[in-house]
């Protein structure tokens, strides 16, 4: 969402980037939250249900596959 490569050192961002990265953090974690976070093998919520937020990452779990912006494959980088 922030349009900030991942291998962008900190001190090269200017604080309006930081500030749209904080805001955008944010967003994605409200997100996480309403859809029920991003559980897909054997965790259910009160309500028997599993989280959905898997629907929603860009980038979460999504490991091998082209990224949407770039094309360049999404690495596992831990």
């Amino acid at each position: 969402m922030s349009k900030i490569h991942p291998a962008t050192k900190v001190n090269r961002l200017s604080k309006d980037k930081i500030k749209n990265l904080h805001y955008n953090i944010r967003t994605v974690l409200n997100l996480s939250i309403d859809k029920g976070g991003s559980t897909d093998r054997n965790y259910l919520d009160a309500e028997g249900k599993r989280g959905s937020y898997l629907k929603f990452a860009n980038v979460f779990r999504k490991e091998g596959q082209p990224c949407s912006r770039c094309g360049e494959i999404i690495l596992n980088l831990s």
